[in-house]
């Protein structure tokens, strides 16, 4: 899969099926989309399939990770075990609005694993812009934060922010 490093049009359709770069955007969460921080060059360059990238295109087709490795990667493997797909559906739909409300792209959830901040990230993002996801969320993120396995888990969910 290539990474475009094409502009946006302001309406967001400039006919392009690439995705920008994680390092050429700024997130803005009160803008409908990530804006570009300068003016890319219009070449692709090829990038490494990797795991979250495996999860990303899964949760956009409303579909579960086919993959063992990224099952395993992102703490689904015990979910898909479990007789209550509950939790499943709920981490599932966590990671769908961390690409579809926090524009947060494949190589960032993959710098994410790699440190281990899976768990911390998300609930940072959860405590700084609760409008972007149901306070259910957060609530599960609380109770269920055993899920993420070998994961440095020093955030705390702030359900004051959902008030």
């Amino acid at each position: 899969m290539d990474v475009c490093e094409a502009e946006w049009s302001s309406d967001g359709s400039d006919g392009s099926d690439c995705s920008l770069d994680s390092r050429l955007v700024e997130l803005d969460f009160d803008a409908t989309r990530p804006k570009p921080l300068r003016s890319p060059t219009a070449s692709c360059v090829p990038t490494e399939i990797t795991t979250a990238q495996n999860l990303v295109d899964a949760v956009n087709r409303d579909l579960l990770p086919n993959d063992r490795q990224t099952l395993d990667d992102y703490y689904l493997t015990p979910l898909v075990a479990s007789d209550d797909h509950g939790d499943l559906d709920m981490l599932i739909g966590i990671y769908r609005d961390l690409v579809a409300k926090f524009y947060i792209s494949s190589p960032q959830l993959h710098q994410w694993k790699k440190a281990k901040q899976v768990f911390n990230n998300i609930v940072r993002l959860h405590n700084r812009y609760p409008k972007r996801a149901p306070a259910i969320h957060g609530f599960w993120l609380k109770h269920h934060s055993h899920v993420f396995l070998e994961e440095d888990k020093s955030e705390a969910v702030d359900f004051d922010a959902y008030l």
